[in-house]
Formats: structure tokens, C-alpha cells, sequence
């Protein structure tokens, strides 16, 4: 494992552990002993995330009561297992939804709130969900690097919104000692509006560019980038649906032979 992806491995463990206790989740013994979170598969459908989102961003709670998701107890590494192909097809067009919209979301919250487009690369839930439904190598212990984008993101928006700041800090405060406290702070600070005029982040910089940066030219450019990146990803996503709507055919059609 390289440097950096243990770096965000270590980042991902302790902002994971935020938003169990702030999604009243309590974490397994191995789990205080060792500072660490040991199963990540709670996160892996992205109803969880969905629903603390929920929280930080209350206006959107109404949406999510239309919108179907695909609950976390569902989720597990075997989860092909059940022997149902057609049910574990639209369980992945249920995460992919459940992804797809908190991506959105996020993006949404800091571009409607902060005036700030974010930078860098969105977490590849594709490429997660494909371990799952697609027969890839499954996951190891730095499963939290894939994920740390997006819950830095989530933790970011958690500190900025009216709705839960207050919550926010009583649950850092209860949970985390002056050591992690500081480290939150640094990390809540690489998703805050630059103050200066320098659009771009360096390695342990600011990971947003603000609108008040840029000519609106050059913003509306930013934005354009930003969202025919992210159009690649959600493409990414359909092809990974017939993939795995086509594997599920083909087992179907062999059983029958």
C-alpha cells in the first residue's frame, strides 16, 4: 500500500468513526480497542450516507421519502449468494441510485452553500460496486482509501450546515480526543473555501475552488470539466448494470443447458 493511500486509509478509519456515532451506530469492541473500523460493508450500498445527508441538509429529507434505496441490512460481500440473479441485478441499480445521489448531493451543497466547486476525484463507486456484483477482487483493509473522498465531503458539509453544527460538535467533543480533535480540524479546513486567489490545491491544500476565485468565465468552464467528469463516472455506472445484467442471463441460460 502506497504512502498516500495509507494516509487517506488512516483519514477514511477516523472520519468513518465520526459518522457511526453521529448515525447512533456503536462501534464492536475490536473496534474501540483498535481505533479502527474492522467492517465497511455498512457504507458500501450508500443508504447511510443518504440518510446522515439527510440530517446535515434537512430540505432534502422529503426527496429521499420518494426515492427508492436499497437498505444497508441487504448489503454484504456475498450478496450473490442469496441465488436470486434477478433480485441482486436491481439491488445494484439500487446502490448504483443510492451513489449516484449522494455524489450529487454533495456536489450540490457545496457549490449552493460554500459558492466553491469541488476539485477532487469523486469516489469511484463503480469500481465498488463492481468487487460486489461483478465478480472483482473483493476488498482488503484499505477499503477506507476508495471511500475517503466522500466522506471527507460529508464531513465537510456536517461542519457547515445551520441545521447540525451544534450536533456536530457535542458528537466530536464526546467521542474523540484532543489528538483526533486537532486532526479534524485539519482536515475540515482542506474543505473550506480558499481565502486566497490561487484556484488550485497543493498536496495537503484546499480540495475546492470558489466561484469569488475565478472570472465567470473560467467558473463556468470549472463546472463544465467538473460535470463531464463526473457524466463519465455515471456512464460508468450503466455499463457496469448491463455487465451485470448479461453475466446474470448467461448463468441463467446455463443452468438451463
Amino acid at each position: 500500500m502506497s504512502t498516500q493511500t495509507s494516509s487517506s486509509q488512516d483519514l477514511a478509519n477516523l472520519i468513518a468513526r465520526w459518522l457511526k456515532s453521529f448515525a447512533g451506530q456503536l462501534p464492536t469492541t475490536a473496534e474501540i480497542e483498535s481505533g479502527r473500523i474492522l467492517d465497511w460493508d455498512w457504507l458500501l450500498d450508500g443508504s447511510i450516507l443518504n440518510a446522515v445527508y439527510c440530517q446535515i441538509d434537512p430540505n432534502y429529507a422529503q426527496l429521499v421519502a420518494n426515492t427508492t434505496t436499497i437498505g444497508s441490512s441487504s448489503l454484504s460481500s456475498n450478496s450473490s449468494d442469496s441465488g436470486d440473479d434477478t433480485d441482486d441485478a436491481e439491488s445494484l441499480a439500487g446502490r448504483l441510485r443510492n451513489w449516484k445521489k449522494i455524489h450529487k448531493r454533495l456536489s450540490a451543497f457545496y457549490e449552493r452553500e460554500l459558492g466553491s466547486c469541488v476539485l477532487m476525484s469523486p469516489t469511484n463507486f463503480v469500481s465498488l460496486l463492481d468487487n460486489i456484483h461483478c465478480g472483482g477482487e473483493g476488498f482488503d483493509s484499505g477499503l477506507g482509501s476508495e471511500l475517503y473522498t466522500c466522506l471527507l465531503l460529508l464531513l465537510g458539509a456536517a461542519a457547515q450546515s445551520e441545521a447540525c453544527k451544534e450536533q456536530f460538535v457535542a458528537n466530536l467533543r464526546a467521542t474523540f480526543d484532543d489528538q483526533e480533535l486537532s486532526r479534524f480540524v485539519s482536515l475540515l479546513r482542506t474543505v473550506m473555501p480558499p481565502d486566497t486567489d490561487s484556484a488550485a490545491p497543493d498536496e495537503d491544500g484546499c480540495h475546492l475552488v470558489a466561484e469569488s476565485c475565478l472570472t465567470p468565465q473560467a467558473w463556468r468552464a470549472v463546472k463544465q470539466l467538473r460535470d463531464q467528469r463526473d457524466g463519465l463516472l455515471f456512464d460508468a455506472g450503466k455499463l457496469l448494470l448491463r455487465l451485470h445484467r448479461a453475466q446474470a442471463e448467461a448463468a441463467a441460460a446455463g443452468s438451463l443447458t
